[in-house]
């Protein structure tokens, strides 16, 4: 984009939290959608009040969440490799693409089934989205900021929430399928502003001193650090990260998470996941 210093880090910033506010999105869009009158015409059988009804009402809720998991998990497995940036362009596209699925079903030609494909479609790009933003922000951002612009997207899930909840609000007076169809759509423009972010936006220097592009990643140092950056400070700030990575031997395994010691993984994981177990 041609941006330098704190103008750089804001555009980082800004698509970090475009990025989760979609994730808030997602999990607030379907409590108002499942109990519309013209979503339930287009899928009959989430309609009535009938133990069957309820469970396909659950299901269709679900998926997303299911697409989520396994798109979180495949970054925690190949995002090491892929890289920060491809894998934020990927789950935006996937996002793009589940979300036309699901808002093109018609009554009678396997709509619900459709719809759910679509729902999973779009997790897996969120989950690869939303397992890989606050790295590639961490990595981007001072010391001193890192801690506050990370909990700041966390923040932003409830901003995305908001928004869904008020335009399924909004939305709920529409008298056709546009009442579903909109709001479910509206993820596309969240997930287009993340491409467009991702695109545009420079690759982590952590990650690329760890894949031996050491001249890439000094180059984005340089554009971190403004037009005050000098030679010296760049330099010593790329053997840092190389010190770093070689002590810790780049990427654990997935049975580091389960180990404690200095590093305390169990424990910082057992706190992450816990608060999002009791926010939903």
């Amino acid at each position: 984009m041609g941006l330098r210093g704190r103008s750089l880090r804001w555009a980082i910033t800004t698509t970090s939290v475009i990025g989760f506010s979609l994730f808030g999105f997602d999990q607030g869009l379907m409590s108002g959608i499942i109990t519309g009158t013209k979503f339930n015409e287009e899928f009959p059988p989430t309609a009535g009040s009938s133990h069957r009804a309820t469970v396909i009402q659950g299901a269709v809720v679900s998926c997303y969440e299911l697409g989520c998991f396994f798109g979180a998990i495949f970054t925690l497995l190949r995002g090491e490799k892929i890289g920060r940036r491809p894998l934020m362009l990927v789950g935006a596209v996937l996002m793009i693409i589940g979300t036309i699925i699901s808002i093109t079903p018609f009554k009678g030609h396997w709509a619900l089934g459709q719809f759910v494909v679509g729902r999973v479609i779009s997790g897996l790009g969120n989950g690869m989205n939303t397992a890989t933003i606050p790295v590639w922000q961490s990595e981007m951002s001072k010391p001193k900021n890192r801690g506050l612009l990370v909990n700041l997207e966390g923040t932003f899930i409830a901003v995305g929430t908001l928004v869904a909840y008020w335009l399924d609000f909004g939305m709920s007076y529409v008298n056709s399928s546009v009442q579903w169809r909109f709001p479910i759509a509206f993820q596309i423009v969240f997930a287009l502003m993340v491409f467009i972010g991702a695109f545009n936006l420079p690759e982590s220097p952590r990650w690329l001193i760890a894949q031996g592009r050491s001249d890439e990643a000094k180059q984005v140092l340089f554009a971190l650090e403004g037009d005050a950056a000098s030679k010296e400070e760049v330099e010593t700030e790329a053997r840092i990260i190389r010190d770093t990575i070689q002590k810790t031997g780049g990427q654990g395994g997935l049975s580091e998470l389960f180990t404690n010691g200095k590093t305390q993984h169990f424990n910082r994981m057992v706190i992450g996941a816990s608060t999002q177990f009791f926010q939903q």
